[in-house]
């Protein structure tokens, strides 16, 4: 059995948190420490490089910023893993402040 490496590359938030549609609901879930899943979402129409935020359960909380998605973006391509880890959670009137911190894993 294999171990897995978690490399660091950046810190940054989740965006689109209020445009989700069971925000509220969602909200109350997260936690600090929470690994997140990132996904290449091809078929956006607003954005080619946009970048999905999900958790273990397959939920949508936002997506990756978009001066921060492509790398991200190239990387997922590339066949890479990348996961985020949830560093802080902030509740807003209408809008959740998720600070994540972006890895890299590379099996060992």
């Amino acid at each position: 059995m294999s171990q897995v490496k978690r490399i660091f590359l950046f810190s940054s938030f989740v965006a689109g948190t209020k445009y989700v549609s069971n925000a509220e609901e969602l909200k109350h879930q997260r936690k600090n420490g929470e690994l997140v899943l990132f996904y290449h979402e091809s078929d956006n129409k607003f954005d080619l490089s946009a970048v999905q935020i999900q958790t273990l359960k397959k939920e949508r909380i936002g997506y990756l910023p978009r001066e921060d998605n492509i790398v991200v973006c190239r990387l997922l391509k590339a066949g890479k893993k990348i996961t985020g880890i949830i560093e802080d959670v902030e509740s807003k009137t209408r809008w959740n402040k998720i600070q994540i911190g972006v890895y890299l894993e590379e099996e060992m």
